[in-house]
């Protein structure tokens, strides 16, 4: 079997998710080979969790600190850092199921090594308004598009939350992340679709995403993705088409539709009362408005900075 170790990049702001996350990794049926903490705090915050486990478990738990902002920065710091053939990605508000690792490494050992393996994600909060309207967002745009291509689930996006892929792989195409506002996720799906590499969905590769916050944190991150957005289509040159329709409607859009939106709606608010379904339709709709607001707000800047350049 290859060897396989799993990054975990952190602010150092969620460590009790932290602790929930590294723990359910040592309840593998296939343990990693080792688990790296990429603290990317100023401070060291997820040192206290690193020492915790250093003392106390027989495991190869490692710690890095990357002392450059950014969760780009860490993911590249910790692939670097690594030495197993596979490495994989969690977050450090999710907790992986108990054969998590060896499904990943399963689709490896069936198709080889020169693709991208995502996993599945699952609302570890389903009683949470905000962490409900999130789940859809992201459900919306990383699951929306899946295709059986060959009798195997591929996908477009990549979900940095649940990923893996060989090394020796990504370094050979120098395939790192690069920071584009939170959307290094797509950035990352879109130079991989350049290159021909496919991105492969595995069902049973199951975390838990625990992540919440504040109505405030929820519309500040559907603002900045909203100029993330633009970047991502000003580098790229997007072309709209089905598997990407997402990046050019509005959440608010496919939700009042009868497709895939109401349909994933109605699974994520399934057996909730009937106000919690009103907050929760009403914080996706927001966060729409603000994701187009974003968008526009970068937009008029990047005219601004065409106009203030070209008087030069």
């Amino acid at each position: 079997m290859k060897s396989i170790s799993v990054i975990i990049p952190t602010n150092g702001k969620r460590n009790a998710l932290l602790r929930k996350s590294i723990c359910s990794l040592l309840k593998q049926s296939s343990v990693p080979n080792e688990i790296v903490i990429v603290d990317n705090s100023v401070n060291k915050n997820a040192l206290a969790i690193f020492i915790e486990f250093k003392y106390t478990t027989l495991s190869s738990v490692r710690y890095i600190h990357e002392k450059r902002i950014g969760v780009a920065f860490a993911r590249n710091r910790g692939i670097r850092e690594i030495s197993s053939s596979i490495v994989a990605f969690i977050d450090d508000d999710c907790v992986a199921s108990t054969g998590w690792i060896k499904n990943l490494l399963s689709v490896f050992e069936r198709l080889g090594t020169s693709i991208l393996v995502k996993g599945t994600v699952k609302n570890g909060l389903p009683n949470n308004i905000i962490a409900c309207a999130q789940y859809f967002n992201d459900e919306l745009l990383f699951r929306s598009d899946y295709r059986i291509i060959g009798g195997v689930l591929t996908s477009s996006w990549l979900d940095t939350k649940n990923c893996a892929f060989s090394r020796k792989f990504i370094l050979k195409h120098r395939l790192y992340f690069t920071n584009h506002l939170i959307l290094e996720d797509l950035d990352y799906s879109l130079r991989a679709k350049k290159l021909n590499i496919p991105i492969i969905t595995s069902t049973h590769a199951l975390v838990s995403h625990f992540g919440s916050s504040t109505f405030h944190m929820f519309i500040s991150r559907a603002l900045t993705i909203g100029r993330g957005f633009v970047k991502l289509n000003h580098i790229h040159k997007i072309t709209p088409s089905i598997n990407n329709a997402h990046l050019y409607n509005s959440p608010r859009i496919l939700l009042n539709s009868k497709t895939y939106g109401n349909n994933l709606f109605n699974r994520i608010t399934d057996n909730k009362n009937v106000i919690f379904k009103f907050l929760c339709h009403f914080v996706i709709q927001i966060s729409a408005i603000a994701s187009q607001f974003g968008r526009l707000f970068e937009l008029a800047l990047s005219f601004k900075r065409a106009v203030f350049f070209s008087k030069k």
